[in-house]
């Protein structure tokens, strides 16, 4: 892999996510006289959310009302991000506990479109550190959280209730979930099983959740070792679904703290679960470093980087320090024996700017990974040991420098119609894959409806010189595969995407 530094973000960027149909991402941060970014002219009205152009390496202010510090977020099925939830009041920028905040793609003739606050729609419960997952039918569902900033949920300001977006009519619903699994349930994770159901976990239990009659169907068993959420903040990632293992679930756990002090250390172990085996077990797997607080990245060959993060401490203003620079690659069917877990990761090339608490990294569409963040500062002022990072880096995989062209992806709908070209035969080529990725929305290593799902290849054209010219693919079987949404496709011939 290589680094490139590429620009700078504005803003502290917390929270991102890319803004469909276009190259372009959006950050989002803290309300604090640290950004770079301005409202005015004359710098006297901050910015604290920017919508970051890739190709310029520029970036366009944007103008939050609410402050959506530790907010949570998705898309809904137009392309519409939906930024929701957030923190107290600050200077001129009211209370975001219950906001919810609308950014629709640009068009043509409004390339000035800004963040939308709502008045009318707001959440039914005050969220900091939330979660939120799409649903089959394009819903959000968002759970958990608390009623203000603090170093663990407890009791007294633990929101342990779910809601939906669109909402129902109903109140938040209590989950009692969310009360037996205090203190380590910030930014609970969740990822939607094929099968429609949720996939949550937090502190160190997982169950399945129906998504018809909002209970829990299943209780897996404890994941090995300490809690993996906030704030010792372990990642985890719904691993690529496969036509060709008829979309079994995989969910992949890793890193974290070892304990709530400036004595912990990261987790050098993941877990990997098939959460809708009968008899579902967790299988354990050594990574080649500890690291909490990391950034799992699908990545659109199927493997999975691990940023960021650090090696001592955890979560939380200046708690960590030992930054992890060298990203590790997680391939995930390169050794299907068990006994062989330990071969799927590789060591990657280093980066040489620490990215602590309060970074992100974010898959773009030409299969880079942009890298930025990092703000371990209560007081943002401060010049301390890792002050806040504005640099954005670009990480290239390996895949970019392969002496193998990469495949050129024009895409049309076929509609049903046969697809043939003279001269050309159809004969089946070597490992050729399309897939579908969202990169989600990323804060707080919690990567928030991230997915890969490969679809059905159907038929194939190769041209006279054997290279392939053609295929045609099969879209996914419903939404609780593939979410309505917005997605990236790729083609990935011998392992290189388009």
């Amino acid at each position: 892999g290589q680094w490139d530094l590429v620009g700078v973000s504005g803003v502290s960027a917390m929270h991102a996510t890319l803004v469909p149909n276009t190259n372009k991402i959006v950050f989002l941060e803290k309300v604090e006289k640290n950004t770079h970014a301005f409202l005015t002219e004359n710098a006297e009205k901050f910015s604290f959310s920017v919508e970051y152009d890739i190709d310029e390496s520029t970036f366009r202010p944007l103008h939050t009302k609410t402050n959506q510090f530790c907010s949570a977020g998705g898309y809904r099925p137009d392309g519409t991000i939906v930024s929701l939830g957030g923190a107290e009041a600050q200077a001129d920028v009211i209370e975001g506990w219950n906001s919810l905040r609308f950014l629709s793609s640009c068009s043509q003739t409004n390339s000035r479109c800004d963040w939308d606050t709502r008045n009318d729609i707001t959440l039914k419960a005050g969220r900091w550190y939330p979660t939120v997952e799409a649903l089959a039918d394009g819903r959000l569902f968002i759970m958990g959280g608390a009623t203000k900033g603090a170093s663990m949920n407890d009791k007294e300001i633990g929101v342990p209730s779910w809601e939906l977006y669109p909402p129902l009519e109903s109140n938040p619903t209590h989950f009692e979930f969310l009360e037996e699994t205090l203190p380590y349930n910030l930014y609970p994770m969740a990822h939607l099983l094929p099968d429609g159901n949720l996939f949550i976990f937090a502190n160190t239990r997982g169950i399945i959740f129906s998504t018809k009659t909002w209970s829990i169907l299943k209780n897996l068993p404890e994941l090995p070792g300490p809690p993996r959420n906030y704030p010792l903040s372990g990642g985890s990632v719904l691993l690529p679904l496969r036509p060709e293992s008829n979309y079994e679930p995989e969910i992949l756990i890793c890193g974290g703290a070892t304990e709530f002090s400036s004595h912990g250390k990261g987790q050098d172990q993941c877990g990997r679960i098939k959460p809708l085996d009968k008899d579902a077990d967790w299988v354990m797997e050594d990574m080649p470093m500890g690291r909490m607080m990391p950034d799992m990245t699908l990545l659109p060959d199927g493997s999975v980087v691990m940023f960021n993060g650090a090696n001592r401490g955890t979560a939380g203003y200046g708690r960590a320090k030992d930054p992890v620079l060298r990203p590790v690659r997680y391939q995930p069917w390169d050794s299907p024996d068990t006994l062989q877990a330990n071969s799927r990761f590789t060591v990657q090339n280093p980066s040489y700017i620490p990215r602590l608490y309060h970074s992100i990294a974010m898959p773009v569409l030409d299969g880079r990974v942009m890298v930025a963040g990092s703000n371990p500062n209560a007081n943002t002022l401060d010049l301390s040991e890792f002050p806040v990072e504005y640099r954005v880096e670009m990480f290239s995989p390996g895949y970019m420098f392969t002496d193998t062209p990469r495949p050129l992806l024009i895409a049309e709908r076929t509609l049903g119609r046969t697809i043939n070209r003279n001269g050309g035969t159809n004969k089946k080529p070597s490992k050729v894959q399309v897939n579908l990725l969202n990169g989600g929305f990323v804060t707080h290593s919690t990567h928030m409806s991230q997915r890969l799902v490969g679809l059905e290849v159907v038929g194939y054209v190769v041209n006279r010189e054997g290279g392939l010219d053609r295929l045609k693919v099969k879209g996914p079987r419903d939404g609780a595969l593939t979410p309505p949404g917005w997605y990236q496709m790729t083609v990935v011939e011998n392992g290189i995407p388009s």
